[in-house]
């Protein structure tokens, strides 16, 4: 399944999440985990390309990797960790970072997993000697796995090795990978971590002198060779997914943190209301995006057809198609508002069905409905209720005692939930024929002065090589006959396109307005009911619709 993430789509999303936990103090003060989502996306706002990183056991000869592959000696080597800051440097086109590695100091592992985060690829060198038995290092580049990195393991042979002992230690090296694996949650894994070999220092050695017989030798070519693979294969889609899974990954605990917070079933049983309207408007708006493209398209072949064919009154033809397309599109969608508005009223039903019964019989006036819906500054509902309006029966004490704990006050709720059920048959009604005039007006009226000057300069483009087969035949033998027929294609291919795309796009943004108004008139409803919560259950409730939006919006994008 291909993702559609764009990085500036995921950037939008992670400036959204910010703005949420900066304005939380409950979120800001909770733990250092979006400090992790916030050094990512910063990083890669400010450095969007490829981010590698060279990781291993710290004496494995990391630094002296560097050197072989720059081709000099530009980072500190040692038998003992010398590497205690980040630094950089320039190979080929790639800019590769040096960190302190496994079992350092464990303040220079504290600079390495800082930096750990904002890297795409890892560069993961080890010592083949004892490698498959050293289970801590195999379990370190797992780990980079979860965490959606791409990882190039890279065998530093200090000592001769031979053909016949690379391969075996390969082969152990990868039945130790799939033994591994299962506990991090992995499987068919190998193809994920292409390994190769070099002697690093030898291969330094080798750039020095110039000698290719020497640098042959070393396994660097070789080396090279696969890692300009494996640095070329890693594309815009695995970043984009991996940044993705880190929003997705923050906003999964949180939300849970949050969720376990609620103590109110009642209020639990709102944000759950709450989160399936808020999926159910992104699906709404994703199908109606899918549809009006699908229609783009077939606009598009037949407006090219029409020029192709000259058509007679093409521009007749043209406007009626807008129409025509408007209008089914418009159908589809009222029968999706309608559709949605039956899933809304079982929502609600349900969510009335799990509050505790306590025969509210509230007097209800729906002027006064129609009125708060209205008003987008009220911020209470006012109802007409008898003082006997709510009974209690002896056996449902307990219940109201809950209640009461809760600090909310239940015939309000209900009385809420009916006032949305009340008007959701209005909100549907609202979505009418008259409505569907006046946005088909406004979207296709503009394009009727384009389509006349579209057609007229492509018919007249089309004169000059549409003359009689004889002269036809001798004309397409210039090079202005060519070059003209070449124009009148484009033009074609330019006025479809416009015509289509321009349509496609102001439906889309007029259908989306219609869609958020409705949905919005729901929620702002059911915003007002949170007034009857605890603090901080209204606190959570409205942080959880806003992480919800984003949550959803992701999700969306991945399928």
């Amino acid at each position: 399944m291909k993702s559609k993430y764009s990085l500036q789509q995921l950037i939008n999303d992670y400036k959204a999440l910010k703005a949420i936990v900066e304005d939380s103090t409950q979120l800001s003060n909770q733990d250092n985990d979006f400090f992790k989502v916030q050094a990512i996306f910063e990083d890669k706002i400010a450095n969007p390309d490829l981010k590698i990183m060279v990781y291993g056991v710290y004496n494995a000869g990391k630094s002296t990797l560097i050197n072989a592959m720059v081709g000099e000696d530009v980072a500190e080597v040692g038998d003992v960790p010398v590497t205690a800051t980040i630094a950089e440097y320039t190979c080929g086109s790639y800019k590769i970072i040096d960190t302190p590695g496994i079992d350092a100091p464990a303040e220079h592992e504290k600079i390495t997993m800082q930096e750990m985060l904002k890297a795409d690829a890892i560069i993961f060198v080890v010592n083949p000697i004892g490698v498959v038995e050293e289970q801590k290092t195999l379990n370190a580049m797992l780990e980079l796995l979860t965490k959606n990195k791409k990882v190039f393991l890279v065998f530093n042979t200090k000592h001769s090795l031979s053909d016949e002992d690379y391969l075996v230690l390969k082969d152990q090296t990868h039945q130790k990978i799939q033994e591994l694996a299962p506990s991090f949650g992995l499987d068919n894994i190998l193809n994920e971590i292409p390994i190769s070999r070099l002697n690093a220092k030898a291969a330094l050695a080798a750039r020095k002198s110039g000698s290719a017989g020497f640098l042959n030798s070393t396994g660097y070519i070789d080396f090279e060779s696969k890692l300009n693979n494996f640095l070329v294969s890693i594309s815009s889609f695995d970043i984009n997914e991996r940044l993705a899974k880190t929003l997705l990954s923050y906003l999964d605990d949180v939300i849970s943190d949050l969720e376990s917070t609620t103590n109110s079933n009642i209020v639990k049983n709102y944000d759950e209301l709450i989160r399936d309207i808020t999926n159910n408007r992104v699906n709404l708006r994703r199908r109606t995006r899918g549809n009006i493209e699908s229609k783009e398209k077939e606009l598009y072949q037949k407006i090219k057809k029409w020029f192709y064919n000259k058509k007679l009154d093409i521009k007749s033809a043209i406007q009626q198609e807008l129409e025509q397309s408007f209008e089914i599109l418009f159908t589809e969608l009222k029968d999706d508002i309608d559709i949605q508005g039956s899933v809304i009223q079982a929502d609600v039903d349900d969510l009335e069905a799990k509050i505790p019964e306590l025969n509210v019989k509230p007097g209800f006036d729906e002027s006064v409905i129609d009125n708060n819906l209205g008003n987008k500054d009220s911020q209470d509902f006012a109802f007409a209720q008898d003082s006997d309006s709510v009974k209690i029966e002896l056996d449902k004490m307990d219940n109201l005692s809950k209640s009461l704990q809760e600090s909310i006050k239940i015939e309000h709720i209900v009385m809420g939930l009916t006032a949305i059920k009340t008007a959701l048959p209005r909100l549907m009604k609202d979505i009418s024929g008259e409505m569907i005039e006046k946005i088909a007006a406004r979207t296709v009226a503009k394009y009727i002065p384009y389509i006349g000057v579209a057609v007229t300069v492509a018919m007249s483009a089309h004169e000059i090589f549409g003359t009689d087969p004889e002269t036809k035949q001798l004309m397409q033998q210039q090079e202005a006959q060519r070059r003209a027929y070449e124009r009148w294609e484009q033009q074609i291919e330019d006025i479809s396109s416009e015509i289509s795309q321009t349509f496609a796009r102001d439906v889309i943004l007029s259908f989306y307005n219609v869609i958020d108004d409705f949905y919005n008139s729901i929620i702002e409803t059911l915003n007002l009911l949170q007034n009857e919560f605890s603090e901080i259950d209204k606190n959570n409730s409205i942080l959880l619709e806003r992480l919800y939006g984003i949550q959803k919006n992701l999700i969306s994008k991945a399928s």
